[in-house]
């Protein structure tokens, strides 16, 4: 598993890169689409975090090359797992419902009046300490 590995340093990327992959797809699609439910982020995480995975048993592409394969997959799998009525039934679930952003503003907006006071004291304060250490 580790000979074609060159450094410990390329493992550690390789292994951040597999537990990013799939929160990062499960994210961005989070993020884009109001259908996908957390069924469909389970799916596309067990997914990805597989087949990247299988990936790093393959020697010839770079790992970011397997990384954007395995995102694609992954990404692919959650809309099948979203859209997809008998592989949804097969588990048990039933449609996805969209979610709806129906809550209104409660943080009240009004910029404070010390803001600009206080970024021009910091602004001070970098300044003095960067000619202090130079």
């Amino acid at each position: 598993f580790l000979e074609h590995v060159g450094s410990i340093f390329e493992w550690l990327q390789r292994a951040k890169t597999m537990a990013s992959l799939p929160i990062i797809t499960a994210f961005i699609v989070g993020i884009a689409t109001a259908t996908p439910d957390a069924f469909c982020a389970k799916v596309g995480f067990v997914v990805g975090a597989a087949t990247y995975l299988g990936g790093q048993f393959l020697s010839e592409p770079h790992f970011l090359h397997v990384f954007f394969i395995c995102f694609l997959l992954s990404t692919g799998s959650m809309f099948f797992a979203a859209y997809c009525t008998p592989f949804r039934r097969l588990f048990g679930k039933g449609p996805p419902v969209p979610v709806e952003d129906t809550s209104s503003s409660v943080v009240d907006i009004v910029s404070w009046r010390w803001l600009y006071p206080v970024i021009a004291s910091i602004v001070v304060l970098v300044a003095v300490l960067t000619g202090a250490l130079q």
